[in-house]
């Protein structure tokens, strides 16, 4: 990327994390994938593996379902009319607004996968398993998650967290960039006499 200034991750890269949601879902052999992320303001150190696929604002679930494009269940309309208004304005969003829709509860998982014909389905999960040093339960909400298992009895949800997390470890060259830019970002601040380093 050079000394030109980060702007944001490209599609590029975007479809690289999208093989790597697959590789997950062929290496556990599951039909689908749920990426549930915190959402902002969530607390000290909010987990956020759905943002890893959006690239977009925490708080959302990210359902992938075998080659077709993911789809993002959001909380509030704003998630939806930001993407639009981008879109409006030739912004590279990752996930386009067809593929957002409200529903980030237990109804709106449940008829997601309804309609994608995985209720008898094996699906992983990210969000299942605890994260320290911050996270020592799992963030998925227990009434949230319960409500799942209720309305989907015939579905068999695994946790992948330990099969993606492994991938990700290695930074690609735009990720090494951002990090690098980020970190320039700081060395520019005035510290008022604290060093970083």
């Amino acid at each position: 990327m050079g000394d030109r200034g980060v702007t944001g991750y490209s599609l590029a890269e975007r479809d690289r994390r999208w093989a790597i949601a697959r590789s997950v879902m062929a290496a556990e052999e599951v039909d689908a994938l749920i990426v549930y992320g915190e959402h902002e303001c969530a607390g000290v150190a909010p987990f956020a593996p759905d943002v890893y696929f959006t690239n977009d604002r925490p708080g959302a679930m990210v359902v992938f379902a075998g080659d077709s494009d993911p789809v993002s269940l959001v909380r509030v309309p704003a998630f939806i009319c930001d993407h639009i208004e981008a879109t409006r304005h030739g912004e590279k969003v990752w996930i386009e607004p067809q593929n957002m829709r409200l529903g980030l509860n237990a109804a709106g998982l449940a008829d997601l996968l309804h309609e994608l014909g995985l209720e008898r389905s094996s699906i992983g999960v990210i969000g299942l398993d605890p994260c320290p040093p911050f996270h020592f339960n799992a963030i998925m909400p227990y009434d949230l998650w319960s409500a799942v298992l209720d309305q989907l009895p015939l579905a068999r949800f695994t946790s992948v967290w330990t099969s993606f997390v492994l991938p990700t470890l290695q930074q690609s060259e735009e990720e090494l960039a951002v990090i690098a830019h980020d970190d320039a970002s700081l060395d520019a601040l005035p510290w008022t006499g604290l060093s970083r380093h």
